[in-house]
């Protein structure tokens, strides 16, 4: 998304350069956190049952996506550029 500003008193413009926000961080959370339930629901049994080996391999993906927190995050970093008006 392109927002451009226009400042009279430093005769420039300003090219605020965001991306695009499909959802919120509460959103995002949320999206997670049902990730997170389905995926306890699918292993809980199967670890009840003996299978405990199964519990690392699924909670892998678990913790990536808690190691890439960043992306989400990045979603709010915005790019300025100023130019100066033509004489």
């Amino acid at each position: 998304m392109v927002a451009v500003e226009s400042g009279t008193a430093e005769c420039q413009y300003c090219y605020v350069l965001r991306p695009n926000r499909s959802l919120s961080w509460r959103q995002n959370l949320g999206v997670f956190g049902g990730l997170c339930l389905v995926t306890l629901m699918l292993v809980l049994p199967l670890v009840s049952m003996g299978f405990w080996l199964v519990l690392p391999f699924a909670g892998k993906p678990t913790f990536a996506t808690i190691a890439t927190k960043t992306l989400p995050i990045r979603c709010w970093t915005r790019k300025v550029t100023t130019c100066p008006l033509p004489p």
